[in-house]
């Protein structure tokens, strides 16, 4: 919900809010805290200039907390376990006390009474959130749809729909849902967005999801100049062994390293992946190393107009390809999403997804 709360909320107010009645709770819990300005105003800062430090942190803290074991959390964050020691040192350092001790891993009093305190008010928050959101559903029709964006064929696909939908309704909106916390998979489920862009063929779905197969698509591999494969020719895909695949802690990334596990293992490979705390694709583009493998598409040259240093390696295989899926709930509540799908088939018949050759 962080990020959510951030792009379509604004968060000030909310988040201002959130802090006085974390207050208000830490205050009925122990009398022995005090509540300072400076509480308020470096969270306040922190919140909005740094976009989730304090619900974000805290939501990482509860998972934290129930396993009591930084691999286990980071594991079911899909953190780095550095980047989630870095993460609840920050809150720990925006709240002003300890929350955990550490070896062994446990609560702290101060610990204990924020997980309570922050728990109701994340779930109380959550809830209202989601009532907001039907809400609005009912007074206006809005579609809200989970995917990596970007210059990719599936954006393509959703905008041409999208298009197509609003020439019939005038007043049908498309909104991007962004969670860092959560799997597209996820969000879906949650009834956070409706419509997920996935790239593998989500299996095990409870009763009335639906992952349909939209198109395949042909994917290059970028390193960077000082990468010493290029020093090789020709260049075969199963060289990539030697390089680490970046991937984001964002869990909306997820299911990119999914779809790209499965080009691999085409080639009899695991990637060995790198996990960076990256937000979006151009931070992806950015960080490419000497020693590190970006794949995906680059449409108008994007990639080298960013980051210069990026040399595109060309696979001849037909199976360097990545498949992309639609998952949604076909009992959802929400009549865009029975024609945003009805009018996705009809847009499959025509050449916006690249097919693979």
């Amino acid at each position: 919900m962080g990020n959510d709360l951030h792009i379509r909320y604004g968060a000030r107010a909310v988040l201002h809010y959130t802090m006085h009645i974390l207050h208000e709770k830490l205050e009925e819990r122990s009398p022995a805290y005090t509540r300072t300005d400076s509480f308020i105003a470096d969270g306040f800062r922190l919140s909005i200039v740094g976009g989730e430090v304090l619900l974000d942190y805290s939501r990482e803290f509860r998972v934290l907390a129930t396993h009591l074991s930084f691999t286990a959390a980071a594991l079911e964050l899909n953190l780095s376990q550095p980047s989630l020691s870095r993460h609840i040192t920050g809150l720990e350092k925006e709240l002003g006390f300890k929350l955990l001790n550490r070896n062994p891993v446990e609560l702290t009093p101060a610990g204990k009474n924020y997980l309570e305190s922050i728990s109701e008010i994340i779930n109380n928050l959550d809830i209202a959130i989601e009532q907001g959101r039907s809400m609005a559903r009912n007074d206006n029709p809005v579609l809200s749809v989970c995917a990596i964006t970007g210059d990719a064929p599936y954006m393509d696909l959703i905008f041409a729909c999208i298009s197509d939908i609003q020439n019939i309704h005038s007043k049908q909106s498309l909104v991007f849902y962004e969670n860092r916390s959560s799997s597209i998979r996820e969000s879906i489920e949650n009834g956070d967005a409706d419509i997920g862009i996935i790239f593998d063929d989500a299996r095990e779905l409870a009763d009335g999801f639906v992952c349909e197969w939209l198109g395949d698509a042909h994917f290059s591999a970028w390193v960077h100049k000082d990468n010493p494969l290029l020093n090789k020719q020709p260049i075969l895909f199963s060289q990539l062994a030697d390089c680490s695949l970046i991937c984001s802690t964002n869990r909306q990334f997820s299911t990119w390293l999914d779809g790209m596990k499965i080009a691999y293992r085409r080639f009899g490979m695991e990637p060995r992946v790198h996990l960076k705390d990256l937000n979006d694709t151009n931070e992806f583009i950015l960080s490419v190393k000497p020693n590190e493998v970006l794949l995906g598409n680059d449409f108008a040259g994007r990639l080298t107009r960013y980051n210069p240093n990026l040399v595109e390696i060309l696979f001849d295989d037909e199976n360097c390809f990545y498949s992309t899926y639609l998952l949604y709930n076909s009992k959802s509540e929400n009549p865009i999403v029975k024609i945003f799908v009805e009018t996705c088939h009809k847009m499959q018949d025509k050449p916006r997804i690249a097919p693979v050759l």
